[in-house]
């Protein structure tokens, strides 16, 4: 069994990766969050850090391919499973 590098995801950063997935900007997703850019760019750096890859991309690829955000009625949505998400 692969290990699935989103559990160690909070569900923050997941919430803002599934918006970032959606296509709004950082200002947005922090006007949507009541938070500021800069933590907004936080979460994202950080999550790459946790997840070990590079780039908002492969971030988004990683989360998609393991199941952490996946396309909704509503456009991209964090996943809230146990399983999926520690």
């Amino acid at each position: 069994m692969i290990n699935n590098p989103c559990n160690v995801l909070t569900q923050r950063q997941l919430e803002i990766i599934a918006l970032v997935a959606n296509g709004d900007t950082y200002q947005i997703i922090a006007s949507k969050k009541f938070l500021s850019r800069p933590t907004i760019m936080r979460a994202i750096s950080d999550a790459r850090d946790r997840v070990g890859v590079s780039s908002i991309q492969e971030l988004l690829l990683v989360c998609f391919e393991f199941g952490a955000i996946q396309r909704s009625e509503f456009g991209y949505v964090p996943v809230v499973d146990p399983e999926v998400v520690g």
